[in-house]
């Protein structure tokens, strides 16, 4: 099952099977697929307070995240689809 979700402005999520994508506008910027992957790239503070409010509705922090470069987040999203 595809589901895309706002939630909040400029958050959406796009689940695919067990795997969660989180965009701040249009950028990937965060994974689930097991673990939280967040984006070690700097984007803005508002993309960051994102990121942080993303992983709240999760109950964790940045902390509990493992921060990878955006080209992480874009194979993993890519090899997803491939495999659906």
């Amino acid at each position: 099952m595809i589901k895309l979700k706002p939630i909040g402005p400029n958050q959406t999520t796009l689940k695919i099977g067990g795997s969660e994508f989180f965009f701040s506008y249009e950028t990937l910027v965060g994974v689930h697929n097991g673990k939280f992957l967040i984006t070690d790239k700097f984007y803005s503070k508002t993309t960051s307070s994102h990121i942080s409010n993303w992983l709240k509705t999760h109950k964790l922090d940045k902390k509990s995240a493992t921060e990878v470069n955006p080209g992480v987040l874009e194979t993993a999203f890519a090899l997803k689809n491939l495999n659906q």
